[in-house]
């Protein structure tokens, strides 16, 4: 029994839902994924520290960052995007975003990302402001070219604990999810750890 309703153990299909054989292949896909990626965020926040530590009034704060010792607060997310109401214009003229503006509330965000055809990454244009009702946004466009063609791309934003650790140094971007025209059969996924 958990002492925390924050620390449960995942929620899998089970017979019902698929065959034995599917599920336990996709928990254990899911499962080695995660801790890929979990393995991945941690060199990433690993260079992001060491480019840092030469700046003295941040060495402190890093410091929290680079002697974890193995321990780690991450999570998986698995997010799809479908054709639905939201990629219709509304009354007013415009789609809703498909995930409402925000900040990531963690250290850091390792998404991966594809040029899907139902939704697209946008951040807001000037981070300085954060307004993200009056603010501009520009889509985030995957690298183009033979050497991504077949290839993942993860985008990684910093989360406010790691903004705030850094005085602002690095600052955590206000960015969103908007639906795109696309076709009723198409569909994007997003996984971000």
């Amino acid at each position: 029994s958990s002492s925390s309703s924050l620390h449960q153990p995942n929620a899998w299909p089970n017979s019902e839902v698929w065959s034995d054989e599917d599920a336990s292949f996709f928990v254990s896909s899911i499962e080695e994924y995660f801790e890929q990626t979990r393995l991945a965020a941690d060199c990433i926040l690993t260079a992001i520290c060491d480019g840092i530590a030469n700046n003295s009034d941040l060495t402190h704060s890093i410091d929290v960052l680079s002697n974890q010792s193995g321990n780690h607060t991450s999570i998986l997310t698995l997010l799809g995007y479908q054709y639905g109401s939201r990629h219709k214009k509304g009354s007013k003229g415009y789609m809703r975003p498909l995930v409402a503006a925000h900040t990531d509330v963690g250290v850091i965000t390792v998404l991966l990302y594809d040029s899907g055809k139902c939704a697209t990454l946008q951040r807001v244009a000037d981070a300085s402001k954060a307004d993200h009702k009056t603010e501009d946004w520009v889509n985030i466009n995957l690298p183009s070219g033979p050497y991504f063609s077949d290839e993942p791309v993860f985008v990684v934003n910093v989360g406010d604990c790691l903004s705030e650790l850094t005085g602002g140094s690095l600052r955590s971007t206000l960015h969103r999810v908007m639906p795109q025209t696309c076709k009723k059969d198409d569909s994007d996924a997003a996984r971000s750890c």
